[in-house]
């Protein structure tokens, strides 16, 4: 995480995200910076070789988005780049990862081989981050977000990584496997068939998430001094229970949530 941070601060770039590669997809290992592209990102998985993340790893070849407004389909997060005020975006291969950074402003190949060329020691070394020769033509704005509570739940604000939260969750409680690697969209009426212990989910800020899994082995289930967590569980499965997972989760809670990510609502017409 420091050396992201580090790495951020030389380059005044908005965010940095390392994708590592397990078995046959990379993921988001770690990443810094305070913008709602991250929230997006930390859920996306990439085959290898699929969108820039995959092309990037499979092909050991940086590849550089100049202007996120004209960039090509398999740049699939662009919408959420675009309205986070990036610019331009860098994929660097790293070894067995890939770096990503993203930029307020626009970044020319010249700026991108400079980026490519400073050794990962450099930025561990902590070197005077004022001598990067990458100056932004301005400093971006921060645009404000809705929901709040979503947001914050992916951010590092506090710099000591907080990311770093223990997972309690046991082995039987994971998904049986991985999140879909298409965009998955669903209107709420099919999200309603499925609100039964065995078929359970349910909607969190616009995302549906299939906990199953989770469910079946929550602490307590078949505990009574539990219950009231237990029917509010069942009360809300097949629903957008956004406003009462909120409300009794910590913030982090809702990044344990990413791996039961299986698409997201259909907007209302």
């Amino acid at each position: 995480m420091a050396i992201l941070g580090n790495i951020c601060s030389h380059w005044n770039a908005r965010y940095a995200i390392q994708w590592s590669c397990c078995d046959t997809l990379l993921k988001p290992q770690a990443c810094y910076g305070d913008c709602h592209y991250l929230d997006e990102s930390l859920i996306c998985r990439f085959a290898l070789g699929e969108g820039l993340v995959g092309q990037c790893f499979s092909q050991k070849r940086r590849i550089l988005v100049p202007n996120v407004e004209h960039a090509r389909k398999d740049f699939f997060r662009r919408a959420s780049a675009l309205s986070d005020g990036i610019f331009s975006v860098l994929f660097l291969c790293k070894e067995d990862n890939v770096l990503e950074l993203g930029f307020g402003f626009s970044l020319t190949e010249e700026m991108a081989c400079t980026v490519e060329a400073l050794p990962e020691a450099y930025y561990e070394s902590g070197a005077d981050i004022k001598t990067s020769p990458v100056v932004a033509s301005r400093q971006p704005m921060i645009p404000a977000f809705t929901p709040l509570a979503h947001r914050s739940a992916f951010l590092d604000q506090s710099g000591l990584g907080s990311y770093l939260i223990p997972d309690k969750r046991s082995e039987k409680q994971m998904p049986d496997s991985e999140p879909p690697l298409d965009r998955v969209v669903f209107d709420m009426a099919e999200v309603r068939q499925h609100s039964s212990v065995g078929d359970a989910w349910i909607v969190v800020h616009d995302n549906v998430y299939n906990i199953t899994n989770f469910i079946k082995h929550h602490p307590g289930w078949y505990v009574g001094s539990q219950s009231a967590t237990i029917s509010s569980i069942m009360r809300n499965l097949g629903k957008d229970c956004t406003v009462e997972f909120d409300a009794v989760h910590p913030k982090y809670a809702v990044r344990q949530l990413t791996d039961y990510r299986i698409g997201e609502v259909a907007p209302a017409p």
